[in-house]
């Protein structure tokens, strides 16, 4: 699933994050923060709090709204005859929809504060999601057997993914797709997104895989066992029993199959690991942690890196690359392939790890050894634009004022720590934002290049 739109930070807060092909858009885990800030008159010098503008307060849809959301479904459908899809299948999707306001409402939330991310794996990777994950390899062996010969998915990243995604079945969403997409096209923030997947579900339903009614999910539209969107259901689902319908909402072994068609047509390694905890040596150059910064083993080895029980990293020709998702106090992660290939499910680090961990551990490895920094504050929203814009205002550009510590934040945050002869590790934190502020009373020196 995926390709989204989001970091760690956001995803927890109100969806799944999304982007073309995405799949997976639940109404758990989260995506994205909005807005530019304002930036060019702040002073240099400054160091009061700068001001974050607040989002209105939701107020649910007028009247108004709703009668012109009537007038847009008409559109739509006329667009969408146009497009080949029937009377009939439109007149049964459209037959009770209205504009829903806990969809608004949804999409609407922005939070201030998110949790850190040893505090999401512990949730993520909890004893109880292990357990249940044991006991889902154990009563579905056969099938995942026979899943993992034909496309080559360990069968315990399939049962992580399920269980992440939908607590292995028992939360996949009941709100009407149809109507969730319609209302997010029509006034959400993610039109071109809501028009797009509503088109999509209607194929679903022409196509005869499932009724109008029977087509449910997330607020944002994600269906079935593994939380498909539906662009990646009509690429990805898989009819595995041969029925004629590629059901993932109550049939196991479609849904599981097309989780594993997702990871094979997203570059699964067959037999490969997702990564292993390593540890860095003293000399490490932080710089170069960064999941886009991939290196042949045999470099990594040749740094001094070896996995964290200090067995050597192996003399191979196989591509990595090193993360730190806490900076350079907390643990490391070297990450292969199939990383990447979770990355495509879900574009987020934290999650790709937690799949990474709950796998291991449901067939019986190890958590992770080394400690978080777990007595480290997160900046909350309206620190981490603060910091974007103070950054910016030196010089560093950030990429945005949106909150979101992407990989142009992460670098910006790098040049600021070498310039100021720290570790450049491009990890936030509140000591940061300090060391930032205190040091505008004086010019920044020349950008390093990240």
């Amino acid at each position: 699933m995926v390709r989204v739109w989001c970091e760690y930070e956001q995803r927890r807060s109100f969806a799944r994050c999304f982007s073309k092909g995405a799949a997976t858009f639940s109404g758990r885990i989260a995506a994205a923060a909005l807005g530019l800030a304002l930036l060019a008159t702040t002073p240099v010098g400054a160091t009061e709090p700068l001001p974050d503008p607040q989002p209105k307060p939701f107020s649910g849809p007028s009247t108004k709204d709703e009668a012109a959301f009537a007038l847009w479904i008409e559109d739509f459908k006329k667009q969408a005859l146009a497009s080949g899809l029937s009377e009939k299948t439109l007149t049964e999707a459209f037959a009770d929809v209205k504009l829903n306001p806990k969809v608004l409402k949804a999409d609407a939330f922005q939070p201030e504060f998110s949790k850190p991310i040893w505090s999401y794996l512990d949730g993520a990777a909890s004893p109880y999601r292990i357990k249940k994950g044991k006991e889902a390899l154990e009563t579905h062996k056969d099938l995942f057997a026979e899943l993992q010969e034909k496309y080559e998915v360990q069968s315990r990243f399939i049962v992580a993914i399920w269980g992440l995604e939908t607590s292995f079945g028992a939360i996949t969403g009941d709100y009407s797709v149809i109507e969730a997409l319609a209302t997010l096209a029509f006034h959400g923030r993610r039109a071109k997104f809501g028009r797009t997947q509503l088109m999509a579900a209607l194929e679903i339903i022409e196509a005869g895989d499932k009724s109008a009614a029977g087509l449910t999910g997330s607020w944002a539209g994600a269906m079935g066992h593994g939380q498909f969107i539906p662009t990646t259901y009509l690429a990805y689902a898989i009819d595995h029993d041969g029925d004629g319908k590629r059901d993932i909402w109550d049939n196991q072994g479609d849904a599981f199959a097309s989780i594993s068609n997702y990871l094979t047509q997203s570059g699964w390694q067959p037999g490969q690991d997702w990564g292993r905890e390593v540890k860095l040596p003293e000399t490490f150059d932080y710089a170069l942690a960064d999941r886009r910064n991939l290196r042949d083993m045999k470099e990594w080895r040749a740094a001094g890196i070896t996995f964290i029980n200090e067995d050597p990293v192996p003399d191979v020709d196989r591509s990595a690359a090193i993360i730190v998702p806490a900076g350079h106090t907390g643990p490391a992660f070297l990450i292969f392939e199939n990383f990447r290939a979770i990355l495509r499910y879900n574009n987020s680090t934290a999650y790709a790890l937690a799949i990474g961990l709950i796998a291991d551990q449901v067939a019986g490895g190890n958590g992770v050894i080394r400690d978080w920094p777990r007595d480290m504050t997160p900046l909350s929203k309206s620190q981490r634009k603060e910091l974007q814009r103070r950054l910016a205002a030196r010089g560093i550009p950030t990429g945005g004022i949106d909150g979101i510590l992407g990989g142009k934040t992460r670098n910006a945050i790098r040049t600021f720590q070498k310039q100021n002869h720290m570790i450049a590790d491009g990890f936030a934190t509140t000591e940061l934002l300090e060391k930032i502020k205190g040091n505008e009373t004086a010019p920044a020196s020349d950008p390093v290049a990240p």
